[in-house]
């Protein structure tokens, strides 16, 4: 289980203050035993004593592992003395022991600090990130300065063994203690095991040093060009305040930063590699010979890194550079360093002149004072430290010293001093600018940009008001008055926690990353796994099973062509086994020939492993759920793919098949089902978010689903051929088939978008939700041709009155009819039949293609029950039917968006408009034998989609006298059909019979549409039109098909 870390009982930044006073505490003491154990006259007399001579090398060899009941030779020698032993090495011991302690408690603030995902940046959060660096390398040179005790051994396994005698047990920390002294013989080595888990944090906070330290490691002549420290150099900027982003940075030790980068570079040296830390590494490398430990404990850091890394297999080439970087400070950091003071010298001359003529001027200008100050202290230490380690010439003994000391060394310190002097002594002076700063500028300054953020986080408010409260209270008459200096510790400690807050969102935003990082990974194997697995699918669809066939076909006839003069070595060639059929990656020789499928799979095992490892991640009271991450990248990319497997091109408006497009995501899912073998996420609550979305116009990013796709496309696209007559409804095949007249040939096969498979598929992609959708909208276009069908019916509306009433008198209705017209401003004349029956043809073909037949069982037994009495009772369920895919007698779709368009005021004229619509539609069908109306009897179509009419008709009766409710559609249909049948019938009395040629098909359209009504029947067709001429016109138009297909094979 893990434990969660709450970050307000932590006190990161407390606990380093604390454990940085303690390790400086633990050096001291340490330092003082290696002194005091190095020296005859301080050791402990027991450690020199002859006649323990025997004793103590038994003890230092057998260390920690000495067993008194077994060594004879300790017992009788200590026996006697153990309790002056315990005495006198108790406080060696315990130091010991407390440096145990100490390490302990900071491995553990360490591990803290990487578990709360730190990111610290000197010139964002100095305090902290000092802190945090001087921590680590006081532990470095604690550990190493405990390597160099000589009796590191000696001393506690002497007083555990007098202890032991005494107690008659071994002390209880002697155990870890001996160990972790065993451990540390080579501390570096130990240290860089001991640092991997906290590299990252190490690292971050070295690079963040990168730019401050080229900044300040600079020669004198890059000084004197940038005028550093000069105050003549712009007289008209005396009296501005000598500030920087990052002013702690100006001031700080080069000599400490030095030690940051060595150390930190030696406990994690892989990351040398990296191009920032190999700069850093060399310049560091390349100041000196020598850092310093602990006071007077210097380390040569060219000889001990050299040394380590000669134990590291494959760092030939860091010991190359490390010879190379030696050389290099031995030739010129001597003449740099020298360049350095020589310019310091001057340079604090200069100040402390004009500062001793103008000491107002030090309170805006004090941090060139402490940017001095802190330069000349860095090459004083660094001479000092060199003074008796430079190396000396060949053949010059004691030109070493020479060559390193600087005579005029005094006049700097000299200067150094003064300045130190002068600012303590007018530290009033600059104690009051500042007061006076802080509070008539800083805070002023705090609390408008405090007002011009919009959202502030409640802790970070409180922190922020504290800030300005603190510094608006100060005040100059207090600091005259009491002459007590303001303590800021307050001030500081609130500023540790607002970085701490910082450093809370830095861990938090770095957190989110690398989950969203590795979830992204994990996400970009499955899609790369989905698409080798596309390809072995697509080799099991239809069209490449097509090609295999055809292959086969046409190799066997070359087979049969040549079989006479087939030669041995072609028939053995011919039996030896096929490739590139569907499974044939299944066969392997070895499996060590991994395939990228098979890499994709250990891969994705990999990171799911990775993610499913801890099922929360608590960082900063904030809980991270790795596999949530995870479920919403597949989830986006499972959205996104599915919508690009359409493959819809605007421009070419090509679109995938359906059956295809359902074969692709069946695909997909397969693979994501497989992800449940490796980390525990709910994939078929993936499938069901996603597969939703897809059914609904929009998703919930707002971007465009396979509904709108797929509905634009056949409403747009293929209807819109359709209108065109590029593409035709054959009722034999049940599909949309090309216009074999037609000379405009069509980018795409509709039959293979609009048969029973396609539709079915279409069906299960789009669900429920879609087909209603698709049926709205198709709908609304039918909705939409009926509206103006009424238009024409409103502008005729005297005419069909007079043809409903007078349909029995022939010469009277041809006087009518050629009333029938209508203007249109984009064309001259318009006639109103034509115009009507290339509307009435165009709702026709929407409702063909509308129906998705899926068979639904426990629909089907509702719809018997449901139908049992009155037709009509049929409206209230027949939307649950038609979203069902059952064949209704209403369509609720077409109901639902007329209602939609109608209006509640003149209903009896509206339903009077409708009547004559009827009459009107009747009327015209005359003008299908006078058309090019051919029927092609094979496919059961007309070459201009007319055979849609008998569609259109009666779903137009249906839903138009259903809204109104009068229960007499069957009345209107006998009426509908008296009308066609007397004026089709009064045809024959035409006197020009080319004009009629193509009456047969205006037969073959009245019995369809009786075929096509549930109110009509034939019986009723027999009573008002001769049966015998609708038998002569399908013969008609069969014997002519039979011709043209004898024809055509002729001419093939």
């Amino acid at each position: 289980m893990i434990k969660a870390i709450s970050p307000s009982s932590q006190k990161i930044a407390e606990k380093l203050v604390i454990l940085n006073e303690r390790t400086t505490g633990i050096i001291t003491r340490i330092y003082n035993i290696k002194k005091a154990c190095g020296d005859l006259k301080s050791k402990p007399k027991f450690l020199s004593d002859r006649s323990l001579e025997n004793a103590l090398k038994t003890i230092t060899k057998k260390f920690p592992g000495l067993d008194n009941r077994n060594s004879s030779t300790v017992v009788q020698s200590i026996n006697a003395i153990k309790q002056d032993i315990i005495k006198a090495l108790s406080l060696y011991y315990n130091t010991f022991v407390d440096l145990m302690d100490l390490k302990d408690h900071i491995t553990e603030l360490l591990t803290i600090i990487d578990a709360c995902q730190l990111h610290l940046n000197i010139t964002v959060n100095y305090d902290l990130t000092q802190l945090y660096l001087n921590l680590v390398c006081n532990y470095v040179a604690m550990m190493i300065l405990l390597s160099r005790i000589e009796d590191r051994k000696t001393v506690p396994g002497l007083y555990n063994a007098a202890y032991e005698l005494q107690n008659g047990v071994h002390d209880t920390c002697f155990p870890r203690l001996g160990q972790m002294i065993v451990d540390y013989e080579q501390p570096l080595r130990k240290l860089s095991e001991e640092f991997v888990p906290h590299s990252k944090v190490l690292l971050g906070a070295i690079n963040s040093l990168a730019a401050v330290y080229v900044r300040r490691n600079l020669t004198a002549d890059k000084w004197r060009a940038g005028q550093i420290l000069s105050l003549v150099t712009a007289s008209n900027q005396l009296l501005a305040v000598a500030q920087t982003d990052t002013m702690p940075c100006e001031y700080l030790s080069l000599e400490t930063m030095n030690r940051w980068i060595i150390f930190s570079l030696l406990i994690c040296h892989n990351a040398i590699a990296q191009p920032v830390f190999c700069d850093l590494w060399r310049q560091g490398l390349e100041s000196g010979l020598a850092i310093t430990l602990f006071r007077d404990e210097v380390l040569y850091i060219h000889n001990v890194a050299q040394t380590y890394f000669d134990s590291i297999k494959g760092y030939n080439k860091r010991v190359a550079e490390l010879k190379e970087f030696v050389a290099t400070a031995v030739q010129h950091s001597l003449q740099v360093h020298s360049d350095r003071r020589k310019f310091l010298r001057t340079a604090l001359k200069e100040l402390f002149l004009i500062f001793t003529d103008q000491p107002g001027l030090l309170a805006p200008k004090v941090l060139l004072v402490l940017m001095a100050l802190s330069f000349s202290k860095d090459e004083v230490d660094w001479l000092m430290r060199h003074s008796n380690c430079w190396p000396q010439k060949s053949g010059n003994k004691g030109r070493g010293y020479e060559d390193i000391s600087d005579r005029v060394l005094p006049e700097m310190l000299f200067y150094m001093v003064e300045l130190r002097e002068l600012l303590l002594r007018y530290r009033s002076v600059v104690q009051r600018y500042h007061v006076q700063y802080l509070a008539g500028f800083d805070a002023l300054a705090l609390n408008e940009l405090l007002q011009s953020i919009a959202s502030i986080p409640q802790e970070s408010s409180v922190i922020f008001s504290d800030f300005c409260q603190a510094i608006a209270e100060l005040n100059v008459e207090d600091l005259e008055n009491d002459f007590v200096a303001y303590n800021f510790q307050g001030l500081r400690l609130d500023w540790y926690r607002l970085q701490r807050i910082h450093i809370e969102e830095k861990g938090l935003s770095l957190c989110n990353l690398f989950l969203d990082e590795i979830a992204k990974e994990a996400r970009n194997v499955v899609s790369t796994a989905y698409e080798q697995h596309r390809l072995l699918s697509d080799e099991l669809l239809p069209k490449t099973c097509a090609k295999l066939i055809a292959n086969a076909i046409n190799k066997e006839n070359r087979k049969k062509s040549n079989f006479m003069t087939l030669e041995k070595k072609s028939f053995k060639r011919s039996l030896s086994p096929q490739h590139g059929y569907p499974g044939d990656e299944s066969y392997r020789r070895s499996r060590e020939d991994m395939t990228l499928i098979d890499k994709l799979h250990f891969a994705l095992t990999e990171l799911c492993f990775a993610i499913d490892y801890y099922p929360q991640i608590v960082v900063w009271e904030h809980t991270f759920a790795p596999r949530e991450y995870l479920t919403q990248h597949i989830e986006a990319r499972f959205n996104k793919t599915v919508v690009a497997m359409a493959m819809y091109d605007k421009d070419t408006q090509e679109i995938a098949k359906p059956s295809e497009l359902l074969n692709s995501i069946r695909t997909y899912m397969d693979v994501l089902q497989t992800l449940e073998n490796y980390v525990q996420i709910d994939v078929v609550r993936i499938f069901n978010n996603v597969l939703l979305q897809q059914t609904q116009h929009q998703d919930c990013y707002g971007e465009e689903t396979l509904t709108t796709i797929y509905t634009r496309w056949y409403l747009e696209v293929l209807l819109r051929r359709v209108s065109n007559y590029q593409i035709l409804y054959s009722g034999h095949l049940r599909t949309f088939v090309s216009n074999p007249m037609s000379e405009v040939a069509t980018s795409f096969f509709p039959e293979e978008y609009t048969d029973y498979p396609e539709l079915c598929a279409l069906a299960e992609i789009l669900g429920a939700y879609g087909m209603k959708f698709l049926s709205e909208r198709l709908m609304w276009h039918v909705a939409g041709q009926i509206s103006e069908l009424k238009k024409l019916v409103l502008q005729n509306r005297e005419s069909l009155r007079a043809m409903r009433t007078n349909f029995d008198r022939p010469d009277r209705m041809r006087e009518l009819f050629r009333h029938l017209t209508v203007t249109d401003g984009n064309k001259k004349h318009l006639d109103a039949v034509d115009n009507l029956l290339q509307r009435v043809t165009i709702v026709g073909e929407i409702l063909v293609s509308e129906r998705v037949p899926f068979l639904v069982n426990c629909m089907e037994d509702f719809k018997r029950t449901t139908c049992s009495g009155d037709k009509l009772d049929m409206l209230p369920v027949s939307e649950m039917f038609s979203a069902a895919g059952i064949k209704c007698i209403v369509d609720s779709d077409l109901v639902n968006a007329l209602r939609a368009q109608k209006t509640d005021d003149a209903v009896d004229d509206d339903y009077n408009v409708c009547c004559l619509l009827m009459v009107f539609i009747a009327v015209s069908l005359t003008r299908l034998a006078r058309s090019e109306n051919f029927y092609h009897a094979t496919l059961e179509t007309h070459l201009n989609n007319s055979h849609c009419i008998p569609k259109a008709v009666n779903a137009i009766a249906t839903a138009l006298f259903s809204i109104h409710r009068r229960e007499d559609i069957v009345d209107r249909m006998k009426e509908f059909l008296a009308l066609a049948s007397s004026c089709l019938l009064q045809m024959d009395e035409e006197t020009d019979r080319d004009t009629l040629k193509n009456k047969d098909t205006a037969y073959i359209i009245l019995e369809q549409i009786v075929e096509e009504s549930p109110f009509l029947t034939n019986d009723i067709l027999e009573s008002c039109f001769p049966y015998i001429l609708i038998r002569c016109a399908y013969r008609s138009c069969y014997q002519q098909a039979f011709v043209n297909s004898i024809n055509n094979s002729v001419s093939a």
